[in-house]
């Protein structure tokens, strides 16, 4: 039977894994502004539009000259070939900003509020707390 708030250690301060869950919802905002969220939006929509930019190219480039088969084109098959790659690379880019924003609240965020006691460590008693 739990007695009081569940997510607050006997000293009265969070639980360690409370703390990270507020960081990482911080991290995971998908209305963030600061620098890493504007990088990340930057970048996906960066390769988006290079995917858009290079098919254009593509199709522009065979209805100009008229081209009856588009695709025995060297030049044709050149830019669908970049418009793939960018369309390819934009999810993992946006995983590995992820990747970093889960990473920065565990490390970076909770391990500094551990260090400075700003919550409550389960596996360690609390006479060392």
């Amino acid at each position: 039977m739990l007695y009081g708030d569940p997510l607050v250690g006997p000293n009265g301060k969070p639980l360690c894994g409370a703390t990270f869950a507020e960081h990482l919802a911080k991290e995971l905002n998908p209305f963030g502004t600061d620098t890493t969220d504007q990088i990340e939006m930057q970048s996906d929509a960066t390769l988006k539009g290079l995917k858009i930019y290079y098919y254009g190219r593509a199709t522009t480039y065979a209805g100009g000259r008229l081209l009856s088969t588009p695709l025995r084109s060297k030049v044709v098959q050149g830019l669908l070939e970049k418009s793939e790659a960018a369309g390819e690379w934009a999810e993992p880019v946006a995983m590995g900003f992820v990747d970093y924003k889960i990473w920065r609240a565990g490390v970076l965020e909770n391990v500094d509020t551990r260090i400075e006691g700003g919550c409550y460590a389960e596996f360690r008693s609390p006479s060392a707390q």
